[in-house]
């Protein structure tokens, strides 16, 4: 989760930023000032979008419609596992 929220961070406070950055432009506010606020907001929105798209979200549907949501991932989530088993292993062994 943490390197999600990372790479989240990375790519979207940039983005958001040049986004907002002409409406404070046209206020002319000094950059500095126009830097921060941008900055600011984005982090504030990018922290936002994360926590209800990225957790509450999610865990709001799997509550409602367990029984569907654990059918639906059940066969996804197997596979993953055998995908991913090697580099489990590795990270597990490496933590002992």
């Amino acid at each position: 989760i943490t390197v999600t929220a990372m790479g989240l961070g990375w790519l979207g406070e940039p983005t958001i930023e040049k986004l907002l950055h002409p409406l404070f432009e046209k206020w002319n506010l000094n950059p500095s000032i126009s830097s921060v606020l941008t900055f600011g907001l984005a982090f504030m929105l990018m922290t936002y979008l994360h926590v209800v798209v990225g957790e509450l979200a999610p865990k709001t549907m799997a509550i409602q419609k367990a029984e569907k949501v654990t059918l639906l991932f059940a066969a996804p989530l197997m596979m993953f596992y055998k995908v991913m088993y090697p580099f489990i292993w590795v990270l597990n062994g490496s933590a002992r």
